[in-house]
């Protein structure tokens, strides 16, 4: 059985469609490294969560710059009202230049984001965390996607 993190991504997205494996495909390597092999398996600090941002943010820019055509299939799957939608939410919630924006300031901002999203700071049931896990990661790695770093940044791109 698949973890919770991987059952409420894929309940997420729409079936097949490349942002439900790309998210899919992330996740389930984070599990793997975490060790997670049950539903009893979670985060042990805040500072778990954002690491995962981090290496979300990296790993969605990392795969934008090596396949692109993955990429270039997933916008296409999307509507432009809803890309334009996601831009402005980072413009709004991280400034005029997203890709400026450090990985401590962008998980900081998009944890208050989620929070404000649904009420998460309510949250009392291991589901609703696993959501919101699930719904911070999915902004980080939609963040390294249409905001990418560039090495001046700080960011240096590797393959894999």
């Amino acid at each position: 059985m698949a973890h919770p993190l991987l059952r409420i991504a894929r309940l997420k997205y729409h079936e097949g469609c490349v942002e439900q494996k790309l998210v899919l495909k992330f996740l389930n390597a984070r599990c793997i490294k975490e060790g997670f092999s049950s539903e009893e398996d979670s985060f042990a600090s805040d500072l778990t969560l954002a690491r995962w941002v981090r290496d979300a943010r990296r790993w969605a820019e990392e795969l934008l710059e090596y396949d692109p055509e993955s990429c270039n299939t997933m916008f296409e799957e999307d509507t432009e009202e809803s890309i334009q939608s996601v831009r402005a939410l980072f413009r709004r919630e991280l400034g005029p230049d997203p890709a400026r924006v450090d990985d401590l300031e962008a998980t900081d901002a998009l944890i208050k984001w989620a929070k404000r999203l649904r009420g998460f700071e309510f949250s009392q049931y291991r589901a609703q965390l696993w959501e919101f896990v699930v719904i911070v990661v999915d902004a980080a790695l939609w963040l390294g996607w249409m905001f990418p770093r560039t090495s001046a940044d700080g960011f240096v791109p590797r393959p894999g």
